[in-house]
């Protein structure tokens, strides 16, 4: 959901909401399935389910399915994309249970999806949670090749390690997995998506409540909504007519949770023939304030007691769900009529820019609805009184000030290509007076940085980039024509030492720069961080 400018912006359109047509009608997918998880891929613009595959005894579904649907009302099966009974799960046997997965955006514009999945451990003889990777939300999935979670969290001595949850908070960008059985723990993920931060790890189970209100028992689910985190979770057992979700909300990913004091968001309705509503994920719908819940139900021919039961023979259903002014959840009604179709329709234009520019503004609204700003709040004048002159290389972007020690307020940052002082009258230049006489800088940084992209860049050949990207010759050409010497300009540098001593004598030497203020020049390697000095 994104675009780099305004003018790709003003391209397109992103439209969404309900359109006419036959509701959905629970459920919403043939056969048995359970443990649903609902995904909008912003790759693709289609809704995907991924479930457990149910009516099997004993919980004894082997593989995964994924079905996908362009308006939440008509699926497509297609077909198996992770197979526990073969070797393309090498760690485990069977038992492919309650499933869940996150799209994540990559540096480059592409999508990585990550399956997150419980199966039966052979080492361990005991379930254990494991991640597969793909490029496209139907794969094809390749395992990661041995569990990620396999151990109860210290402290807790019963439950399984099954139904887990994956969670990338809009405010830190930070990923998180949930599970449990008989506990709920939480932990942060990795940058890779790969293995959780073992000393992040935190039992969040809520405390109290009955199988009639907010027993915890399995199947935790986060969302966030208005600068709160959402937990739901499901009360009593998977075969009980009475399995039903509740809640909690927290400020924060990894709690505490505070219960809800309605806490029931779904829950059986006998008169209509429908039990066991529980084991939920749940969808917002891109750039609205529109959720849906999907959710598993028993079938009513095999409800409690034997032979017919216990709970493994059910099936995917998906319903609207609100919240009330305040911000809690307005229970939800089960019904047999499920929802109308919904659209999101987009027209030409650059779509992968416009998701980008989505994600964003998403992530900025966000991030100031959960006051995340709060920990930047400092003074205009740099606490170090020190600027620093960087390259703009997006590998500096983090780890320029990390590698300095250097935090928000501390110092102030001026980025060109280069860190070049190329005229004594430069905006670089006109940057480090504001901020010697302004804002009270009394020593100065030029940091440039190995491999720059600068060094040895041709002004020619920028010419020739820029006729390929639509630029006329003519006007190339006007330009030079009023004193622009573009090829001097434009051109780059070949030895990286000598650019920085030449800006830090320019510095120093400038006519307008007064006596104390200290300049130094260095090389910073873009892989370990190590400074250089240029002497």
């Amino acid at each position: 959901m994104n675009n780099t400018t305004k003018k790709l912006c003003l391209s397109l359109l992103l439209a969404v909401g309900t359109v006419a047509g036959a509701n959905a009608q629970n459920p919403i997918l043939p056969e048995f399935h359970a443990d649903p998880e609902v995904l909008y891929s912003h790759q693709t613009g289609k809704f995907y389910i991924y479930s457990t595959t149910d009516g099997a005894a004993g919980w004894g579904g082997y593989y995964f399915t994924v079905y996908s649907s362009p308006d939440l009302a008509h699926w497509q099966n297609e077909g198996i994309m992770l197979d526990l009974a073969t070797s393309q799960v090498s760690w485990a046997s069977g038992n492919a249970w309650a499933p869940c997965i996150e799209e994540k955006r990559q540096a480059d514009g592409t999508y990585k999806y990550y399956f997150y999945f419980s199966g039966q451990d052979t080492e361990r003889d005991r379930k254990s949670i494991g991640v597969a990777v793909a490029d496209n939300p139907v794969g094809p999935f390749t395992d990661l090749g041995h569990p990620i979670v396999y151990d109860r969290p210290e402290g807790v001595s019963g439950g399984q390690q099954i139904d887990v949850d994956v969670f990338t908070d809009p405010v830190s960008g930070k990923s998180y997995l949930y599970w449990g059985n008989g506990y709920m723990a939480g932990a942060e993920l990795s940058d890779d998506m790969l293995s959780i931060k073992p000393e992040t790890e935190t039992v969040l189970t809520p405390a109290g409540g009955s199988l009639q209100d907010y027993a915890f028992r399995e199947a935790t689910y986060v969302f966030y909504r208005d600068g709160k985190y959402y937990f739901m979770w499901s009360v009593d057992d998977t075969g009980s007519p009475n399995y039903h979700v509740a809640y909690g909300t927290s400020s924060s990913p990894l709690g505490p949770i505070e219960v809800a004091a309605d806490p029931i968001v779904l829950i059986q309705d006998a008169d209509q023939e429908i039990y066991g509503t529980a084991h939920n994920s749940v969808l917002q719908l891109p750039g609205t304030d529109e959720w849906y819940i999907v959710y598993h139900r028993i079938n009513k021919n095999y409800l409690y007691p034997e032979p017919n039961g216990p709970g493994y023979h059910r099936e995917v259903c998906i319903d609207k769900m609100e919240f009330n002014d305040d911000g809690t959840i307005h229970r939800v009604a089960p019904t047999q009529s499920g929802v109308a179709p919904v659209r999101v329709a987009r027209e030409a234009g650059n779509q992968e820019n416009a998701n980008m520019i989505d994600e964003i503004l998403k992530h900025n609204a966000a991030f100031v609805e959960g006051k995340a700003y709060e920990p930047f709040i400092t003074s205009k004048y740099p606490r170090m009184k020190l600027a620093v002159l960087s390259c703009m290389d997006t590998r500096l972007t983090e780890l320029l000030p990390a590698a300095l020690g250097i935090r928000n307020g501390d110092a102030k940052m001026i980025k060109n290509a280069g860190a070049l002082v190329m005229d004594p009258f430069d905006s670089a230049m006109r940057s480090l007076l504001v901020g010697i006489y302004e804002l009270g800088v009394e020593e100065v940084m030029v940091i440039a940085h190995t491999n720059c992209g600068a060094c040895d860049m041709s002004g020619k050949e920028m010419k020739h980039l820029m006729e390929e990207r639509g630029i006329k010759k003519e006007t190339i050409a006007a330009v030079e024509k009023n004193g622009v010497d573009l090829d001097a300009w434009l051109e780059g540098f070949h030895d990286t030492e000598a650019s920085v001593r030449k800006t830090v004598e320019s510095i120093k030497n400038h006519p307008l720069v007064p006596e104390g203020v200290k300049v130094y020049g260095f090389i910073i390697d873009t892989t370990t961080g190590k400074l250089t000095a240029v002497e």
